[in-house]
């Protein structure tokens, strides 16, 4: 019987790591005693590269300042942090260590936003010659009436603001140039679906533009991911041997 239960264990254990997939690279602000250009913590991603205009800079900081008290996307207290005044602009770009993004393979990033009343800020999906694949945006918008929308990829998600909201970012490439796209915030709202892209893509940039000062103005990131996951047919075969597996080893254990 004891024998039964360590199968059975082994088998929903295996089957759990074969559904989940392998981490390829991870990196999160705890990695960084400061972030400056061409910083490079963690592990599966390349340097980053900082391109501002004016007094646009990026910085490591608490983001409970400006989410409204929320500090879930903190590591070790503290996240990635873009600041851009009135004219101004702060991009991080950075690129996967293994080039582009290889079949079923996931990336993932959290971007923290809080209110705007003054331009733009979010994240672009890049091919290797710093192309943007595709973007989200929290943009501040004056006509025909002043707000401040969500968009994804120019598509607006018809989210109401939320001063402390948190979202959970992931491009899955799955068949040549198509990826599935998930994007999920804090409060329950969700965006997802297959999207054919222009070319492979290679990495990302972060970007604030003209949004004006104080902390709430930020935009902030933190735990970025890269993993590899397997295709649904291979885990149902997969799935499909430990249960052959363990129904053999049943059928050996009866007496």
């Amino acid at each position: 019987m004891k024998k039964r239960c360590l199968l059975m264990t082994l088998c929903v254990l295996g089957w759990g790591s074969l559904a989940e997939g392998s981490l390829i690279g991870l990196d999160h602000a705890g990695n960084y005693s400061a972030w400056t250009n061409h910083s490079n913590g963690g592990t599966g991603f390349q340097p980053w590269t900082f391109q501002n205009t004016g007094s646009g800079s990026e910085f490591l900081g608490d983001s409970s300042l400006g989410l409204n008290g929320n500090a879930a996307l903190n590591t070790s207290g503290r996240s990635l942090g873009l600041s851009a005044g009135s004219g101004e602009s702060a991009m991080a770009y950075r690129f996967f260590d293994g080039g582009s993004l290889g079949l079923h393979q996931k990336f993932e990033i959290q971007l923290g936003v809080n209110y705007l009343l003054a331009g733009s800020k979010g994240f672009d999906l890049l091919d290797a010659s710093s192309n943007s694949l595709y973007n989200f945006t929290f943009s501040y918008t004056p006509f025909p009436f002043p707000e401040a929308l969500y968009y994804c990829n120019g598509q607006n998600l018809m989210w109401s603001a939320q001063p402390d909201s948190i979202m959970t970012i992931s491009f899955t490439r799955t068949n040549d140039l198509a990826y599935w796209v998930s994007i999920m915030r804090n409060n329950g709202d969700s965006w997802s679906g297959s999207v054919a892209l222009a070319s492979e893509g290679a990495g990302f940039r972060l970007n604030c533009n003209n949004t004006g000062t104080g902390s709430d103005r930020n935009l902030y990131a933190n735990n970025m991911s890269l993993s590899s996951i397997p295709e649904p047919g291979t885990v149902a075969l997969l799935g499909l041997g430990l249960l052959f597996t363990f129904r053999k080893s049943r059928a050996h254990l009866r007496f």
